[in-house]
């Protein structure tokens, strides 16, 4: 997985690793992170999302 969140308490960091291709963006990138923002806007308490 390219995308993965850490939540720590209202606090959400949304991390990008492709270390492979130093983190250049593909379609699948950017559908995971479409979708992690996604997650985070119906997210209860989730306050910040940092990227």
């Amino acid at each position: 997985m390219t995308v993965r969140i850490e939540k720590s308490r209202n606090v959400w960091n949304v991390i990008h690793s492709r270390t492979e291709t130093r983190n250049a963006m593909n379609p699948e990138s950017a559908d995971a992170l479409q979708e992690a923002f996604l997650e985070f806007e119906k997210g209860e308490g989730a306050a910040v999302a940092v990227y």
